[in-house]
């Protein structure tokens, strides 16, 4: 079970790492989705 919060907490910060290396866009799409 614990393997499995890890995996979780690695996949969510790739992913917030890669959508801010491919820019404003992608970002802007997120930061949108998010904040309503």
């Amino acid at each position: 079970m614990k393997k499995l919060l890890a995996l979780a907490v690695v996949a969510g910060a790739a992913y917030v790492g890669w959508s801010r290396l491919r820019g404003v866009g992608s970002d802007d799409l997120w930061h949108e989705a998010t904040t309503r």
